[in-house]
C-alpha cells in the first residue's frame, strides 16, 4: 500500500472525520458568537486569529484529501461542497475584498456535513431531496390554485378592499396570509361581501389542510422508501455473515 492510499485511509477514518465535524460545530458556534458586539470587543484581534486557525485546518484537510484521492475527490457531491465552501473562506473579508464578506460567511453551511455523518439526519435529508420532484409539481398545482383564487378575489373584492385585493399581486400576498392562518380574521373582516365566506372558507380548508397534508405525505412516502432500501442493503450483509458462520462451523466439525 503506497503513501497516498495510507493517507486516504487515515483522512477518511472515523476518528479524523469526527474530529473535523467537531471543529465544524465549534467554528459554527464561534461564528454565532461573532454576531455579538460584546464577544468581538472582549477578544479583539483574537477573533481573527481563531478564524484563521479554523480556515487553516479546513484547508489542510481539503488539500490532504485532494492529494490522497486525486480527481476522484470531485466525484462526491459532499467533497465538491466542502471544496467550494473552503475556497470562499480564503477570500479576505476586508479592504478591497470587503464585498466578498458574504461569501466567507457561507462556511457556516459546512455544518450541513452533519447530515452525511448522522444516519437519521441523512435519511431525512435524502428523503426530502428524493421528494423534490413531486414537491415541485405540487408547487405548480398550488400556484395554479392560488392564481385562480387571486383572479377571483381581485374581481370580487378589489373595489371593497383595495389594500388587500387591489390587484393580483396584492391578492397573492393576502391569500398566502390566509393559507398560513396568520391574521386571517383581519383579512376576512376587511371584505364586507356576501360572497366572502363562500370564497375564503373553501380556500383556507384546501390550502391549509389538504396541500399541507400532501406535502407531509410525499415526504413520508419518500422516507419509507429510503428506510426500506437501507434495510434491504443490510439484509444481504447479514445473510453473508450467517453463511460465513455456517461455513466456519462446518470446517470445525470436519476437523473434529
Amino acid at each position: 500500500m503506497n503513501f497516498r492510499k495510507k493517507l486516504g485511509l487515515f483522512i477518511d477514518s472515523d476518528k479524523v472525520q469526527n474530529f473535523i465535524i467537531f471543529l465544524i460545530m465549534l467554528n459554527a458556534l464561534f461564528m454565532g458568537l461573532e454576531t455579538f458586539p460584546w464577544w468581538t470587543n472582549a477578544l479583539g484581534q483574537l477573533v481573527q486569529i481563531i478564524d484563521v486557525c479554523f480556515i487553516t485546518v479546513f484547508l489542510v484537510e481539503i488539500l490532504l484529501r485532494l492529494y490522497a484521492h486525486g480527481l476522484v475527490f470531485f466525484k462526491s457531491g459532499w467533497n465538491i461542497f466542502d471544496f467550494v465552501i473552503v475556497a470562499f473562506s480564503l477570500i479576505p473579508g476586508n479592504g478591497v475584498f470587503s464585498c466578498f464578506r458574504v461569501m466567507r460567511a457561507l462556511r457556516i453551511f459546512r455544518t450541513a456535513r452533519l447530515f452525511a455523518r448522522i444516519g437519521n439526519l441523512r435519511i431525512i435529508v435524502t428523503a426530502m431531496l428524493k421528494a423534490l420532484p413531486n414537491l415541485v409539481w405540487l408547487l405548480v398545482l398550488l400556484f395554479i390554485f392560488f392564481y385562480i383564487f387571486a383572479v377571483l378575489t381581485t374581481t370580487l373584492f378589489g373595489k371593497m378592499a383595495p389594500e388587500k385585493f387591489g390587484d393580483i399581486f396584492v391578492s397573492f400576498y393576502s391569500l398566502f396570509s390566509l393559507m398560513t392562518m396568520e391574521g386571517w380574521q383581519d383579512i376576512v373582516e376587511t371584505v364586507k361581501s356576501p360572497y366572502s365566506k363562500v370564497v375564503f372558507i373553501p380556500f383556507m380548508l384546501i390550502s391549509s389542510y389538504i396541500f399541507l397534508n400532501l406535502v407531509v405525505g410525499i415526504i413520508v412516502a419518500a422516507m419509507e422508501d429510503i428506510v426500506k432500501k437501507e434495510k434491504e442493503k443490510e439484509e444481504p450483509n447479514l445473510k453473508d455473515l450467517a453463511e460465513k458462520v455456517d461455513r466456519i462451523c462446518e470446517l470445525l466439525e470436519k476437523k473434529k
